[in-house]
């Protein structure tokens, strides 16, 4: 076992699980979990990115579209506040643009599994591994501020916000989740 050095300098014990958990999330198959599971143990003591870029590599080594999702899978810490308009987001520029968008672009969070649209606004203000929302949206989705929440795609047209449905073409970008 090692230790992960997170985003924020704390140190934590390594846990494959989770590991296991985000890739299945991905789409990695379970013959395939094990190896890439493995491999993580190969690079010692790194920071929660170094591991994820390791495992991105070996993923696209074996399983490509996985790696994709993998990449564009992130868990994201909620905030609440009444200065952002319902209906949006505000991401930091990077999450932004790892989940393959830019500022204006649709995003989906998925609150228990259920996927919901909101337009993307990014800002240097905010920290990565955050999502601020409009306070009356958390309300809506009955979730908490504090409450992680996935995210898997961007897409680049604006979706109609009163519909909270996927558009049926991109299904395959979607992956199974919940907070």
């Amino acid at each position: 076992m090692f230790e992960l050095v997170k985003r924020d300098g704390r140190r934590e014990e390594y846990d494959g699980v989770k590991l296991a958990q985000s890739l299945w999330q991905a789409g990695v198959s379970r013959f395939l979990l094990p190896k890439v599971v493995a491999r993580a143990g190969l690079w010692p003591n790194p920071t929660t990115d170094v591991l994820r870029a390791h495992v991105e590599s070996e993923l696209k080594r074996w399983h490509p579209d996985a790696a994709r999702r993998y990449a564009q899978t992130r868990r994201l810490h909620t905030f609440g506040s009444d200065n952002i308009a319902r209906g949006s987001v505000r991401l930091y520029p990077e999450t932004v643009a790892r989940l393959g968008g830019k500022s204006g672009d649709t995003v989906w969070l998925r609150p228990y599994g259920i996927p919901v649209p909101f337009v993307a606004e990014t800002t240097a203000q905010v920290e990565p591994g955050q999502v601020w929302l409009n306070r009356a949206d958390l309300v809506r989705m009955e979730i908490n501020p504090g409450v992680k929440l996935l995210t898997t795609g961007v897409w680049p047209a604006p979706v109609n916000l009163a519909g909270s449905h996927v558009p049926p073409e991109r299904h395959d970008r979607l992956v199974a989740a919940s907070v």
